[in-house]
C-alpha cells in the first residue's frame, strides 16, 4: 500500500524532531559511535529494545566489550557490560536490537508510533532522519532528503539524502495524516557512486521498519518462553 504525498513545512520538522528526539540514544563502543532509538519497551516491564545499525556494535559484540549508551532527552548515560545486554542481530541487513533491562536505563513508556509493515513510501516523498554525525558527534544533528527508489529485495529505501560516520542506526521517520513523526525505518549505509573510481555524492540506504519485525519476532518468543527473565537467562538464539 502506498502512502500519499504531503507539503511538509519547517516548523513541522522541527516539532517532528522534538518528539523524535525523545526515544533516541547515542550508541559509543571503544571503536565507533552511532545512533539507535527505542522500538519498544515490553509491556510487563521487564526490558526494552534500542535498534541501531548491526555493524555500530558489531566489534564490541563480538569481543564482549562495553557499550556506552545515552538517552539524549535526558543525558542519562549507562555502561553495558556484555553480560548486561542481549543482542538480536541480522547482519546481512546490517540491523541489530540490543536489549536492555529497564531499571539500566532512561527510557519513554511508550513506544514510537510506525508505519504498517505493509506500507511503501512512493518515490519522491520527503523523509527525515537524525542521528550524531562524526562531524559533531555528541550533538542530535536532523537531516532530510527524497524516497528514490524501493528496493523490495532488501527491504529498503534508496534515499537522495547524507547519512556519514555516526548517523547509521537513527530513525527515519516521516509526518502523516495528523503531522505526528511516524517511524519508516532507520539509516544502515551510505552508498557512493565509485564508478570513476573515486568517491562521489551517492544515496543512502534505509531499512524498512518491516525488516527489523523478525528481530521482534524472536524477542517475543524468548519472552514467552521464559528466557527473558533475568540478566543470567540468555536465549539460545541471542547474544
Amino acid at each position: 500500500m502506498l502512502l500519499r504525498e504531503q507539503r511538509i513545512q519547517g516548523h513541522e520538522w522541527a516539532s517532528a524532531l522534538s518528539e523524535v528526539r525523545k526515544y533516541v540514544y547515542l550508541i559509543e563502543t571503544p571503536r565507533a559511535t552511532g545512533t539507535g532509538f527505542l522500538l519498544s519497551p515490553d509491556i510487563h516491564g521487564h526490558f526494552l529494545a534500542i535498534a541501531t545499525a548491526f555493524h555500530t556494535i558489531s566489534q564490541a559484540h563480538k569481543w564482549r566489550e562495553p557499550l556506552k549508551i545515552t538517552h539524549i532527552a535526558s543525558g542519562k548515560d549507562v555502561f553495558l557490560e556484555y553480560s548486561d545486554r542481549f543482542v538480536f542481530e541480522d547482519a546481512r541487513k546490517d540491523i541489530a536490537l540490543i536489549v536492555v533491562f529497564n531499571n539500566r536505563i532512561e527510557h519513554q513508556k511508550q513506544r514510537l508510533r510506525s508505519i504498517p509493515d505493509d506500507r511503501v513510501l512512493r518515490e519522491g516523498v520527503q523523509i527525515g532522519w537524525c542521528g550524531f554525525p562524526c562531524v559533531a558527534p555528541r550533538i542530535l544533528c536532523f537531516f532530510t532528503g527524497y524516497v528514490s527508489a524501493w528496493l523490495p529485495d532488501e527491504e529498503a529505501y534508496l534515499v537522495d539524502g547524507v547519512a556519514i560516520n555516526g548517523v547509521s542506526g537513527g530513525p527515519v521517520f516521516r509526518l502523516i495524516d495528523d503531522e505526528q513523526p511516524s517511524l519508516i525505518g532507520l539509516v544502515t549505509e551510505y552508498r557512493p557512486n565509485l564508478s570513476n573510481g573515486s568517491p562521489l555524492p551517492g544515496v543512502s540506504l534505509v531499512r524498512a521498519i518491516s525488516s527489523i519485525s523478525p528481530l521482534a519476532r524472536l524477542l517475543r518468543e524468548a519472552e514467552a518462553a521464559g528466557q527473558m527473565e533475568s540478566q543470567a537467562a540468555v536465549p539460545a538464539f541471542s547474544h
